[in-house]
């Protein structure tokens, strides 16, 4: 509630709801009651000065305005007698609840989320155990396990210098489809540079070749 006290208003519209005036002057203002806390005027003066009904209070005259229309005159005379003489009973507004039963019980929450947290992080160490740690003892069929480790015996022998040797290999490479040769002496198979045998597909197309009879 707001207290104003020998205040001039002048050509404003005003919220009036649960405010009190103490000799204050309303001079063209737009008096707004919403259903609110209902305001005090004591020793006011008031010129021009409209009344204007929003919110719970609108829907107040706007219930009045249907039962004058459905004929109960002398019931809405009566209250609007009432009002002009100042002895419409007025309800209170219900108390506020009590703040224990609003629902802020925050232990109670953060257990049910430890609790949560707590079931989430026992199925993400199975999950990790059984199929990440271990995935060699899970199977997908009776004898198809998810993993299978290779030993170390059957692999292949790798040189110690395995940069070098792929060196060698690119080099020795290199120099068969650079230069002329044999591949296989007894069965006259040889090899040409690699740009003389495109050069020779593109003049005589692919050639034919046979085995030699033994």
């Amino acid at each position: 509630m707001t207290r104003y006290e020998n205040q001039t208003f002048n050509k404003k519209t005003l919220v009036v709801d649960g405010n009190r005036y103490i000799s204050c002057t309303f001079v063209d203002c737009g008096l707004v009651f919403r259903g609110g806390d209902l305001p005090s005027f004591n020793r006011c003066t008031f010129t021009r000065t409209q009344i204007q009904l929003e919110g719970a209070a609108r829907t107040t005259l706007n219930y009045l305005t249907v039962l004058n229309g459905q004929g109960l005159f002398t019931n809405v005379n009566g209250v609007i007698a009432n009002v002009k003489k100042g002895t419409l009973p007025v309800s209170t507004r219900p108390e506020s609840c009590d703040g224990q039963a609003t629902g802020t019980n925050y232990a109670a929450l953060l257990g049910v989320i430890g609790v949560f947290a707590a079931i989430f992080l026992l199925i993400g160490v199975g999950i990790w155990w059984g199929f990440i740690y271990h995935p060699e003892e899970n199977l997908l069929a009776q004898t198809q396990p998810l993993y299978v480790e290779i030993p170390l015996d059957v692999m292949p022998a790798l040189p110690e210098n395995l940069a070098l040797a792929y060196d060698d290999h690119l080099e020795g490479q290199s120099d068969i489809l650079q230069t002329y040769g044999w591949v296989d002496d007894e069965e006259s198979i040889a090899h040409i540079p690699i740009d003389e045998a495109m050069n020779m597909m593109l003049e005589d197309g692919l050639p034919s070749w046979q085995a030699s009879g033994g």
